[in-house]
């Protein structure tokens, strides 16, 4: 949002502002003096969230983490409160080899995430101790990622990972609603690692590099977005290369939809129209119509959407399902941040409680 960026636009919000952050800082207040205790289970907790509104890669990057400590052997599971679902309580949205239920019923993150993690549970729960709980008890999973947890104190983590926008950093400063901040920049110290994305080294980012490094001293590591493809939702598959010339229509109803759609420009896609919707929104029988309408006016060769819109429209999609065509993104740490992100796995797995047998 555009009033994220200026200071002089978010002055009229400030007082706001202050009012939200009195709030926070209270809330923080309450778990830093032990008034309110962590809940623990029995298992290793990593929480993946940011400290700013928007886009910053959380799902792909916490199906990344999920993969990397699933092929080491650990025993992972997905836990989240499942944002703008239809349902409530607690849900497994997938046992790790099957899904178990709709994205109306999961929210369209923890859906996705089941998509892109095999062996991997994943749970939806607005109580998310319980969530974890259940994952332990009937998963016996060993480790828990917890998606988009940061602010979310009542369950003790092992780590916090905090992802931050390398473009766009913590925008023009100020909290909700001025500014993009969820908590003041002192609640990074909170941060076990923060990972800047869309980022190919610190050094082009040296100022933020230096802004976090005023609040926390937590490692700072790279993480950059890789594009594996584009698939249908009948399970087509063609490579990105695919879109190069081609004539698309783009669909976004994502935090960052401009970031997408360079994203798709990066590729070699002729843009012949973009549509913006807010994120996470549900679409609409009118909607599809609409946009394929559209298309068939521009004469585009393809409706291209993120793999996140995808799931919500999939089940609106008529005969010309073909027509669309997601575009396969994965978030991971560039090659001078791997080494690092090693010793981080095996930190995680040294972690992992120790049973003896009764």
């Amino acid at each position: 949002m555009r009033i994220f960026e200026s200071k002089l636009l978010g002055l009229p919000l400030l007082p706001l502002s202050w009012l939200y952050g009195s709030s926070v800082t209270a809330r923080d207040a309450v778990y830093r003096t032990g008034l309110r205790r962590q809940k623990r289970v029995d298992a290793v907790v990593v929480s993946i969230g940011n400290i700013t509104v928007g886009g910053t890669g959380k799902t792909p990057f916490t199906a990344w983490l999920a993969r990397q400590l699933t092929e080491h052997g650990a025993k992972v599971g997905i836990v989240s409160r499942g944002y703008g679902r239809k349902s409530r309580g607690l849900l497994v949205v997938s046992d790790g080899q099957r899904i178990l239920a709709d994205v109306r019923q999961s929210g369209d993150e923890p859906q996705l995430l089941a998509h892109l993690t095999s062996g991997v549970p994943v749970l939806v729960d607005e109580d998310r101790a319980r969530g974890c709980q259940e994952a332990v008890r009937r998963f016996s999973c060993q480790i828990l990622l917890l998606d988009d947890a940061f602010q979310h104190r009542r369950v003790h983590r092992d780590m916090d990972i905090v992802l931050i926008h390398a473009r766009r950093g913590f925008g023009n400063g100020y909290l909700l609603p001025a500014g993009p901040l969820r908590e003041p920049l002192r609640a990074l110290r909170r941060a076990g690692q923060i990972v800047l994305t869309r980022c190919s080294n610190l050094e082009e980012h040296a100022r933020l590099v230096a802004a976090i490094h005023r609040h926390t001293a937590a490692p700072l590591s790279c993480a950059d977005y890789t594009f594996t493809g584009l698939h249908s939702p009948s399970g087509t598959r063609a490579p990105t290369d695919w879109l190069r010339g081609r004539r698309v229509v783009a669909v976004a109803g994502i935090a960052d939809p401009e970031g997408f759609f360079e994203s798709l420009r990066g590729l070699g896609a002729e843009l012949v129209h973009t549509l913006r919707f807010v994120d996470h929104h549900w679409y609409t029988e009118r909607d599809v119509a609409r946009i394929e309408r559209l298309a068939g006016d521009v004469q585009a060769e393809a409706v291209v959407t993120t793999e996140k819109d995808l799931v919500r429209l999939g089940p609106l999609l008529g005969k010309d399902r073909d027509a669309w065509l997601a575009l396969r993104v994965e978030l991971q740490p560039r090659h001078v941040s791997r080494e690092h992100w090693e010793a981080v796995i095996r930190e995680l797995l040294a972690k992992i409680p120790v049973h003896t047998p009764a």
